[in-house]
């Protein structure tokens, strides 16, 4: 068909010379060689072309896991055809899946080997999450294998406002081999493990029972559950051979995996240490930083326990040690007077109650202050004495209760609220609560906090 569309336009690309003198071709006008590499060029364009959707067919075989697909029968052949067609028809998608590829499905065939199950899994983490980290579904599922946090944390991933292993590569798909093994074991086919990772075992397991059905290809589900296994087993079979679909592209060609070190990191409890200012101490950009580190959840690294941070090769040594010292830093801060005010004020009351104290013993005894009132009384009317001195009164109970420390803080440069909490017998939860402090929330000098909770 190609040859005969060429030949059908020689005679276009050739008039301009039939209408010109024998061997005296105008100025500019291609010769009969140009014309042949024209054509030639033509057919190769025409043999790349990809072709319609509808001119690409399934393998005759196809199997999942070591399990196999009966496409002899009609309904099983159109449910798996329909997803092939429509993964084929978003050619864009199936390149951004093979690019993203070549460094995620090492990784989880890796996992996938040492756990002893089928590396063909892997093509769920592509249904689930197109092979990116930061996807979180509108059911708060999230990261590569799309796990909710309540089972995230059942298979071992640290599930936090600040560090979440959801979006850690090689955590993550650990966790969900390892759900969809279990599964496997539950259902005893990968048909079923796969529509039971979507719609839930016990879900499923209703729908067996009800129905009295155990083929996954005959029992009713919701739409989304049904289409899973063929789904899976489309994507298999157009990223297993993609040349097979004239995509150009292999997963050899896609992105390669960027050189990185690791650094495990111990925030102690209660020291807070900025995302940002660690990636600027160690010289490495926040974008860069995240990227590598997609389980950051917040803008402070995480506290407690200790984590395996990810940065670019050779600044392993750069982020240790700024860690180290900042941490040195924040304790040192925390332990050092955060009050010089306050002391002052301790002293002036010390002077006080000092003079207080001289003027009590210079002052009369009440035996002679007695016999001077006797005095006074016996002599001429004299005027009223004048009203003692303010000084010399007894101390009120209000001047001589000790005063409730202040309720509020200014920040400073290098404040931390570990620090602050710290030295006024408050918890960070405290200060944050009581001024409203998200994990988020960075302090700023000049920053009024309430440290103290009215009474």
């Amino acid at each position: 068909m190609r040859r005969t569309l060429a030949i059908a336009l020689i005679p276009l690309l050739v008039a301009p010379v039939a209408s010109a003198k024998p061997n005296r071709p105008r100025h500019g006008e291609p010769d009969a060689a140009s014309l042949s590499a024209r054509l030639d060029r033509l057919e190769k364009a025409l043999a790349e072309r990809p072709k319609d959707v509808g001119a690409y067919t399934l393998p005759r075989e196809v199997s999942f896991c070591g399990e196999t697909v009966d496409l002899s029968d009609p309904d099983i052949r159109e449910r798996v055809e329909r997803e092939f067609y429509l993964v084929l028809g978003d050619r864009a998608q199936v390149v951004l899946w093979t690019k993203r590829a070549r460094s995620v499905f090492p990784v989880i065939e890796r996992e996938a080997k040492e756990l002893g199950v089928c590396a063909d899994l892997k093509y769920v983490a592509v249904i689930e999450s197109g092979l990116r980290s930061a996807v979180t579904s509108r059911a708060a599922a999230k990261g590569w294998w799309q796990f909710m946090a309540a089972t995230g944390r059942q298979y071992g991933l640290d599930v936090t406002q600040s560090w979440d292993q959801r979006a850690d590569l090689q955590e993550a798909s650990r966790a969900g081999l390892t759900y969809l093994q279990t599964l496997h074991g539950q259902f005893g086919h990968w048909s079923l493990a796969l529509a039971a990772y979507n719609t839930g075992p016990g879900r499923l397991k209703r729908a067996q029972e009800t129905q009295g059905i155990d083929d996954f290809w005959q029992i009713d589900l919701y739409d989304e559950a049904e289409r899973y296994f063929p789904r899976t087993v489309a994507i298999q079979a157009v990223l297993g051979d993609p040349g097979r679909y004239d995509f150009a592209l292999t997963v050899e060609d896609g992105w390669a995996p960027r050189p990185v070190g690791h650094v495990k990191v111990r925030v102690p409890a209660g020291v807070e240490i900025q995302a940002l200012a660690a990636a600027r101490g160690a010289g490495i950009p926040i974008r860069t930083l995240r990227h590598h580190n997609p389980e950051l959840g917040g803008d402070l690294l995480p506290t407690g326990d200790e984590v395996t941070i990810e940065v670019p090769q050779g600044k392993e040594r750069a982020l240790r040690d700024w860690v180290h010292a900042e941490i040195v830093r924040a304790r040192a801060v925390a332990q050092s007077p955060r009050q010089p005010r306050q002391s002052a004020k301790r002293a002036r009351k010390t002077s006080s109650k000092r003079a207080a104290a001289a003027s009590a013993e210079d002052a009369p005894s009440p035996r002679v202050a007695g016999r001077s009132a006797k005095r006074a009384k016996k002599g001429s009317e004299e005027r009223p004495a004048k009203r003692a001195d303010r000084t010399q009164r007894p101390p009120s109970r209000k001047s001589t209760s000790r005063k409730s420390p202040s309720r509020t803080y200014t920040v400073r440069a290098g404040d931390s609220l570990w620090g602050i909490a710290n030295g006024r017998g408050a918890s960070v939860d405290d200060l944050r609560k009581w001024n409203k402090l998200g994990s988020r929330s960075v302090l700023k000098p000049g920053q009024t906090l309430v440290v103290r909770k009215a009474r």
